[in-house]
């Protein structure tokens, strides 16, 4: 026979269980549901093959199977026709645009470097850029620090 004092040992333990039941078993039941769930997914997708289409994972395996026809496709209306134009005459108009300004940027050129030299001469320093800058800024430099000399009879 159980004393007093070891019910109520007994029935502190378990009264967390029992007042957490009712939160449980819907837990539990939604674990359950999802589960199913998953599984049920799981066979589908077996059933149907991948992609999720609606034929058997043997479609167009067996002897009696057929494969489906090709889908036929709408002919262009009078809207994707007017479409495609007004595509082609945008495309058409780009690329003249681009040549006029292709050949007025020639045009330019050969003005402003009328002559074969001239424009080799243009090429070269275009090539070497960066050691006409850096040439530039040393000459900067130098003048500035001799001006600078100069000012304060240092020289």
């Amino acid at each position: 026979m159980k004393t007093y004092s070891k019910f109520r040992e007994d029935l502190q333990e378990a009264l967390p269980a029992v007042l957490a039941a009712p939160y449980a078993i819907p837990a539990l039941t939604f674990a359950a549901g999802a589960a199913a769930n998953y599984l049920k997914g799981v066979y589908q997708a077996k059933r149907q093959g991948e992609g999720g289409r609606s034929q058997p994972v043997d479609y167009g395996q067996g002897e009696g199977s057929k494969p489906r026809p090709q889908a036929t496709v709408r002919p262009a209306g009078a809207k994707a026709d007017y479409k495609a134009r007004l595509r082609a005459q945008q495309q058409a108009r780009r690329a003249e645009v681009e040549a006029n300004r292709q050949e007025r940027a020639q045009q330019g050129i050969d003005q402003i470097l009328g002559t074969d030299d001239e424009r080799k001469a243009a090429a070269e320093a275009r090539a070497n850029q960066r050691q006409i800058q850096r040439e530039l800024r040393r000459k900067a430099t130098r003048e500035r620090m001799d001006k600078a000399a100069r000012e304060r009879g240092l020289d």
